[in-house]
């Protein structure tokens, strides 16, 4: 398997310096062919992670926000005044200028603001899964009910998610402002995990993202 984002190590989650085939940090050969080959492909474990309040998940979420309102504020100035310089609106449609501005702004607010919200966090199992592929579309859907007999539906366009997880599996969806991720009770025969926080997947034996530098909650 192919992981082909190598910004942070998985080992230690610190950044790793371009062109040095080991991490400066801990000396993790992350550019081998075989980086973790002394330890075994289902070292992942059994229980919750005790890592979704990380320091770091703060860092990324803050770090995202930043660039949301960085590229709202850029565009609600940059493109009214394109359309102004170039003659797009005259000046006494100036006022259609000071919408788009604020329109943009408003944007990226209710993103930042959305990107930050909280949702409801459960514990649950896996009940079923149907593999619903057309002609026109992936779909895979996965029914879970939680512990107080909510079920909970959640389609996925890819298969990796449809084959990670599994009818029995024990899932607690974790909801907190900083992440957004279903985390598996039982890791220990997996040879994959997401990362929390962008979504990358990950060998089962590393400890950080590679591309974020998050905790893999294992």
């Amino acid at each position: 398997m192919i992981f082909k984002k190598h910004l942070f190590c998985p080992v230690c989650g610190n950044r790793l310096k371009k062109g040095n085939p080991l991490c400066e940090h801990c000396g993790f050969a992350w550019a081998a062919e075989n980086p973790f080959k002394n330890v075994p492909e289902t070292s992942g474990r059994t229980g919750w992670s005790s890592l979704k309040c990380d320091i770091r998940f703060k860092k990324y979420k803050r770090d995202h926000i930043t660039i949301i309102l960085i590229w709202a504020i850029s565009l609600a100035f940059l493109i009214p005044g394109i359309l102004l310089i170039t003659g797009n609106i005259s000046k006494d449609e100036s006022w259609v200028a000071v919408i788009l501005a604020i329109m943009f702004l408003g944007i990226g607010f209710v993103s930042a603001v959305s990107v930050r919200r909280k949702g409801t966090e459960w514990v649950g199992t896996v009940i079923d899964k149907y593999d619903n592929r057309t002609a026109g579309s992936n779909r895979y859907t996965i029914y879970f009910l939680t512990e107080d007999y909510t079920q909970v539906i959640k389609n996925y366009s890819s298969n990796i998610k449809y084959d990670y997880f599994k009818i029995s599996d024990l899932v607690r969806m974790h909801d907190n402002g900083l992440i957004r991720y279903l985390e598996k009770f039982d890791k220990s025969q997996d040879e994959i995990i997401f990362c929390a926080a962008c979504n990358y997947l990950m060998d089962i034996r590393a400890d950080y993202c590679q591309a974020c530098g998050c905790p893999l909650l294992k």
